[in-house]
């Protein structure tokens, strides 16, 4: 009987970890942080479903992070054929100062060291691996 209790006791504990351990979505502003249940990237445009319920349209470029399944997402800055673009990148890992982010391109992913808000180096085939060794992904 008292075995039965504390595995019991030790399940509950478990349980209400797990429970406690269910992530939040958000999205950041200038405004602050706001909680919501939901959110979609459209193009320029990000569509939420807030706590409440309400249903809400507001410009991409208002939102600097957002945070969804356990992801987090930030804009940064980044040049394409010449052309500077901001777009949401999904953030990786962190180390001594530097951050690695992906974000899908063409059916394939594209890796990003920045240092601070300046992009460092883009990962690519030549410098992949000490990259990937460097942030401990593989």
């Amino acid at each position: 009987m008292k075995k039965l209790f504390v595995f019991l006791m030790a399940a509950g504990f478990l349980f209400s970890l797990a429970a406690n351990g269910q992530s939040s979505t958000w999205y950041d502003t200038a405004d602050g942080q706001v909680s919501c249940k939901k959110i979609t990237i459209q193009g320029d445009k990000v569509k939420v479903v807030l706590d409440n319920g309400e249903k809400q349209l507001i410009p991409a470029a208002s939102v600097s992070s957002y945070f969804t399944e356990d992801k987090l997402f930030v804009k940064r800055a980044i040049f394409t054929n010449g052309v500077k673009q901001e777009k949401f990148m999904e953030f990786v890992k962190t180390r001594d100062g530097m951050s690695l982010f992906m974000f899908p391109d063409n059916g394939t992913y594209r890796y990003l060291v920045y240092k601070g808000d300046d992009l460092f180096v883009e990962v690519v085939d030549g410098n992949r691996d000490e990259f990937m060794k460097y942030f401990a992904i593989i």
